[in-house]
Protein backbone atom coordinates (compact mmCIF):
# COMPACT_ATOMS: atom_id res chain seq x y z
CA UNK A 1 0.00 0.00 0.00
CA UNK A 2 1.76 2.53 -1.23
CA UNK A 3 -0.26 5.18 1.54
CA UNK A 4 1.47 3.08 4.38
CA UNK A 5 5.05 3.46 2.81
CA UNK A 6 4.37 7.12 3.07
CA UNK A 7 3.82 6.81 6.66
CA UNK A 8 7.17 5.27 6.92
CA UNK A 9 9.10 8.74 5.95
CA UNK A 10 6.56 10.77 8.17
CA UNK A 11 7.90 11.75 12.43
CA UNK A 12 6.16 10.97 15.18
CA UNK A 13 4.85 14.52 15.15
CA UNK A 14 3.63 14.59 11.57
CA UNK A 15 1.19 11.45 12.45
CA UNK A 16 -0.14 12.58 15.00
CA UNK A 17 -1.44 16.19 13.69
CA UNK A 18 -2.63 14.27 10.50
CA UNK A 19 -4.43 12.24 13.10
CA UNK A 20 -5.75 14.87 14.83
CA UNK A 21 -6.76 16.25 11.59
CA UNK A 22 -8.94 13.20 10.90
CA UNK A 23 -10.56 12.92 13.76
CA UNK A 24 -11.44 16.52 13.48
CA UNK A 25 -12.88 16.09 10.00
CA UNK A 26 -14.40 12.83 10.90
CA UNK A 27 -16.59 14.52 13.90
CA UNK A 28 -17.58 17.79 11.54
CA UNK A 29 -18.73 15.06 8.90
CA UNK A 30 -20.48 12.94 11.34
CA UNK A 31 -22.27 16.27 12.58
CA UNK A 32 -23.02 17.37 9.08
CA UNK A 33 -24.67 13.87 8.37
CA UNK A 34 -26.85 13.47 11.03
CA UNK A 35 -28.19 17.36 10.78
CA UNK A 36 -28.67 16.51 6.67
CA UNK A 37 -30.32 13.16 8.07
CA UNK A 38 -32.91 14.84 11.15
CA UNK A 39 -33.49 18.32 8.46
CA UNK A 40 -34.68 15.77 6.19
CA UNK A 41 -36.98 13.03 8.08
CA UNK A 42 -38.50 16.44 9.78
CA UNK A 43 -39.51 17.69 6.35
CA UNK A 44 -40.72 14.44 5.32
CA UNK A 45 -42.93 13.75 8.79
CA UNK A 46 -43.82 17.21 9.99
CA UNK A 47 -44.18 18.91 6.57
CA UNK A 48 -45.22 15.95 4.37
CA UNK A 49 -42.43 17.58 1.55
CA UNK A 50 -40.18 13.93 0.26
CA UNK A 51 -38.93 16.22 -2.65
CA UNK A 52 -35.78 16.50 -0.24
CA UNK A 53 -35.60 13.26 1.60
CA UNK A 54 -33.73 10.94 -1.07
CA UNK A 55 -31.09 13.07 -2.30
CA UNK A 56 -30.50 13.77 1.37
CA UNK A 57 -30.32 10.66 2.18
CA UNK A 58 -28.06 9.58 -0.94
CA UNK A 59 -25.81 12.23 -0.11
CA UNK A 60 -25.71 10.87 3.62
CA UNK A 61 -24.64 7.66 2.25
CA UNK A 62 -21.94 9.25 -0.26
CA UNK A 63 -20.64 10.83 3.15
CA UNK A 64 -19.99 7.71 4.76
CA UNK A 65 -18.38 6.43 2.54
CA UNK A 66 -15.87 9.03 2.74
CA UNK A 67 -16.02 8.90 6.70
CA UNK A 68 -15.31 4.66 6.06
CA UNK A 69 -12.24 6.14 4.35
CA UNK A 70 -11.27 7.90 7.04
CA UNK A 71 -11.35 5.66 9.42
CA UNK A 72 -9.48 3.28 7.44
CA UNK A 73 -6.61 6.24 7.05
CA UNK A 74 -7.06 6.53 10.73
CA UNK A 75 -6.24 2.73 11.38
CA UNK A 76 -2.99 2.74 9.27
CA UNK A 77 -1.69 6.11 11.06
CA UNK A 78 -2.59 4.37 14.26
CA UNK A 79 -0.63 0.89 13.32
CA UNK A 80 2.40 2.82 12.00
Amino acid sequence: MDQTKSFQNKSTQQLQSKLTVINVLSGFLIGIMVLLLAVSLYNYFAKGDSSDLKPNVVVAFCMLAILLLQFRQRKAIKTE
